[in-house]
């Protein structure tokens, strides 16, 4: 127990050190505190910066909290992913940002023949400046939710139900018209061989709608669209 204790000690402050120890225990609930140092040198992403990076190199100081949980309540497991990431930039203090994470629901099973899992999402990050043209300060925001029922028809047959929504918002003026809400719903049936190998099929359906529509001179144009896939695996 003192092993333990202390190990887990060490590992809030050395991450590294302990990395082995804390990945195998089974501790429902754990704590997680990481802070590193790193240098970019072309931060600003530029296609031709000069030879030495300047004015687009920089350190950057990260600090990441986080923690998860997976409690079990009888046959239920609740989970949660949760973190806090801060991010100074020590030239470029324009992009100083603090990051947050939030993933949260329960895996749950009722009688034999039912499974599935539930999940809520919410995210704040600063977007990947290769995705920036104008290389803005674009902060994302997420905010999602999922549902998927499992039915076993029989020893090797399972069925399922997929249904998830997705919300995207940009803060960049330049990038808003990114900001979308997706929606989507799959079918799968899976079978499992003697041997314990797997066939997936699966029917998915996604719609993706923008907040935003895309003017093009005077015509103001609706850039929903729909993606439809089927998969066997």
């Amino acid at each position: 127990m003192r092993r333990k204790t202390l190990c887990s000690l060490v590992w809030l402050a050395f991450p590294a050190v302990c990395a082995t120890d804390v990945s195998d225990t089974e501790d429902p609930i754990q704590l997680q505190l990481e802070t590193r140092m790193t240098h970019d040198s072309n931060v600003l992403r530029l296609s031709s910066p000069d030879a030495q990076g300047r004015g687009t190199s920089d350190n950057i100081l990260k600090l990441d909290l986080a923690l998860k949980a997976n409690v079990a309540v009888g046959r239920q497991h609740l989970v949660l992913d949760a973190g806090v990431d801060k991010n100074d930039y020590r030239r470029l203090s324009n992009l100083d940002n603090t990051g947050r994470r939030v993933r949260l629901g329960a895996d749950w099973e009722v009688g034999k023949l039912w499974s599935g899992t539930i999940r809520y999402g919410h995210a704040r990050y600063l977007a990947n400046l290769n995705d920036v043209p104008d290389r803005n300060r674009d902060v994302v925001t997420e905010d999602g939710v999922s549902l998927r029922v499992d039915r076993r028809l029989e020893t090797r047959w399972l069925t399922r139900v997929e249904l998830g929504e997705l919300e995207k918002d940009h803060t960049d003026p330049f990038q808003q018209a990114l900001s979308s809400r997706n929606v989507s719903a799959t079918l799968g049936l899976t079978y499992t061989t003697r041997a314990g190998n797997t066939i997936d099929s699966s029917l998915r359906r996604s719609e993706t709608h923008f907040r935003d529509r895309q003017r093009v001179g005077a015509l103001s144009i609706d850039n929903r669209y729909n993606d439809t896939e089927l998969a066997v695996l």
